[in-house]
């Protein structure tokens, strides 16, 4: 009798990576009232005068390092946005995330992935979704800054999902690998949720 040996296959495994320990540190941050607080009402200042987001966040981590106050931005818009639409209010929900629970974010859940989602459930119209979709792909980093706000507020009215890490690394890289952001938005737009390499991790 033949004997069939079954040989395991060694997934790969996603780690971590910056924006991911980020999200972290802000998903912390925001496990006291005053710590949500404080991220929310940065958005309304424009980031003027970040101390007490800087008080919350390094409190439970650390901010990525950024050269110059530009650089910063979509870490603190980042940090405001999901204190504003995701974080859960730490007066019902008390205790907060587990420091050592980093979730690893999927780079095909971006832009183009919320607004799929927003179709799919029937929230929002297909063309019109991909519209604003391809006008965001063309918008400047400091003109995406602005929008941003708005466009997030209506994906998450209409129930859609919004992966902040990710969103945070393709604002980061929008400067230097803008076009390969904007295929990755086309592709989970479009549903094609994997690379032609089949390599999802960033």
């Amino acid at each position: 009798m033949k004997t069939t040996t079954t040989v395991d296959t060694p997934q790969k495994t996603a780690h971590p990576t910056s924006s991911d320990h980020y999200l972290a540190t802000v998903r912390r941050a925001c496990s006291t009232p005053a710590g949500r607080a404080a991220l929310q009402r940065g958005l309304a200042g424009r980031f003027r005068r970040p101390w007490p987001m800087y008080e919350h966040l390094l409190a439970h981590g650390t901010i990525p390092a950024a050269a110059t106050a530009d650089a910063q931005y979509p870490y603190l818009l980042i940090a405001s946005l999901y204190a504003i639409h995701d974080a859960p209010n730490p007066r019902f929900d008390p205790g907060g995330p587990d420091a050592d629970d980093v979730p690893v974010a999927r780079l095909w859940h971006n832009l183009g992935w919320s607004y799929r989602a927003a179709v799919t459930s029937r929230r929002m119209d297909s063309k019109r979704a991909e519209d604003d979709l391809a006008h965001l792909a063309r918008l400047t980093l400091s003109s995406l800054y602005q929008v941003l706000p708005g466009v997030v507020g209506e994906l998450r009215a209409k129930g859609a999902p919004v992966e902040w890490a990710t969103l945070l690394r393709d604002l980061t890289q929008w400067q230097s690998r803008g076009e390969e952001v904007r295929i990755r938005w086309a592709r989970a737009f479009f549903r094609q949720p994997t690379a032609p390499n089949g390599d999802e991790s960033p």
